[in-house]
């Protein structure tokens, strides 16, 4: 990153340890100008640049009725207009562009869509790419209810400071690398129990620990099994590949929904 890149995410950081919402659905015209940026470095050459452009315009005309400009220079017309277009027709236009590159350089749609979930996460915007597709959280509560409340929780907590930056970790992950993200919120579930009082150095003894020690119920242990499970199919220390921004909000969101509970929560069950 850049040095104004890594202040943002500084900043972006301060203002999510104090509890702030920081995600968004709206698009600014710098950031709007970068997703263009990542489509124009893919690599095609000027042609087929522009008959990229000029495509994803007249497909785009046809289906809002717009007259956006000659097409014979869309690399230009097109992007003046996504500079001041409605949210909804830049990610219209954005899915525009992944399916005309699956259909003619098929080798560079994947591109497009992990350079836009990156800048997505980066800038703290709401919505991630999936397989062509841009959807907005669909568990936008659930980042409200989970991940704020685990932000403000952790946020300045002597001794938990290592907990809070793994599982910041993992936020900043999810677009960039969500095999680690996965690898990540299940590190700070462990590291929560190791704090705790739990003993083991994986989260199947820790979990078998946390049971005896009362912080959780015995039908609690299939979620925590599930999340070992999970980390072990879709983690990056496993060498997998096929998870997804959706797999890794998943996981973020259980495993700070049982960090929230261990953390503010009373017994679970009784000792054994």
């Amino acid at each position: 990153m850049l040095f104004h890149e890594r202040e943002q995410q500084r900043e972006f950081e301060k203002r999510e340890r104090e509890g702030e919402q920081v995600w968004t659905s709206g698009i600014r015209p710098d950031v709007r100008r970068r997703i263009v940026y990542t489509v124009t470095d893919l690599g095609l050459n000027s042609i087929a640049l522009n008959e990229l452009f000029a495509e994803t315009q007249r497909v785009l005309e046809r289906r809002t009725g717009f007259d956006i400009g000659n097409t014979l220079f869309a690399s230009e017309t097109l992007p003046n207009f996504l500079n001041g277009c409605d949210n909804s027709y830049f990610l219209s236009t954005i899915e525009l562009f992944y399916a005309l590159l699956e259909r003619k350089w098929s080798f560079l749609h994947d591109n497009l869509e992990i350079a836009v979930n990156e800048i997505f996460s980066q800038e703290r915007i709401s919505y991630e790419m999936i397989s062509g597709e841009i959807i907005p959280f669909s568990s936008r509560e659930l980042h409200v209810e989970i991940v704020e409340p685990v932000l403000r929780l952790l946020g300045g907590r002597s001794g938990w400071e290592e907990v809070e930056t793994t599982y910041q970790k993992a936020l900043h992950e999810i677009g960039v690398d969500p095999g680690d993200a996965i690898t990540d919120a299940t590190t700070a579930l462990q590291l929560d129990l190791t704090i705790l009082g739990c003993k083991g150095n994986a989260l199947g003894p820790l979990t078998q620990s946390a049971m005896k020690m009362g912080l959780l119920a015995k039908h609690d242990r299939n979620l925590l099994d599930w999340l070992s499970a999970d980390r072990s199919s879709t983690g990056d220390a496993h060498r997998a590949s096929s998870a997804g921004p959706g797999d890794a909000w998943f996981t973020i969101h259980v495993s700070g929904a049982l960090i929230l509970r261990l953390v503010s929560g009373g017994p679970r069950g009784a000792t054994q």
